[in-house]
């Protein structure tokens, strides 16, 4: 597992290439985000609980459609704050 410094690296690099404003308007939640799937170290819950896909699995697996999936209500941009889409830009 990278670091959490890793994490928050690659997200600040990537901003300017996504051109988001909202991005930009809640920069902590798009941090947050970017670190979120790594909070199991500090719950202790299984990895595939915030990874939404399974290691021990060897068939090809997308987390993006595994939240998707779980969470259908966060796919469509419509009705969610500014800070769930840059929370979600963060972690995807």
């Amino acid at each position: 597992m990278p670091p959490l410094s890793m994490h928050a690296a690659l997200a600040r690099e990537l901003a300017p290439k996504l051109a988001e404003r909202v991005l930009e308007a809640e920069p902590g939640a798009y941090y947050v985000g970017s670190t979120a799937p790594d909070i199991r170290v500090l719950t202790r819950w299984e990895r595939e609980r915030t990874h939404f896909f399974n290691l021990n699995e060897f068939e090809e697996q997308s987390g993006v459609a595994g939240i998707f999936g779980e969470h259908p209500e966060l796919a469509t941009r419509a009705g969610l704050s500014e800070s769930t889409v840059a929370f979600l830009a963060g972690y995807i």
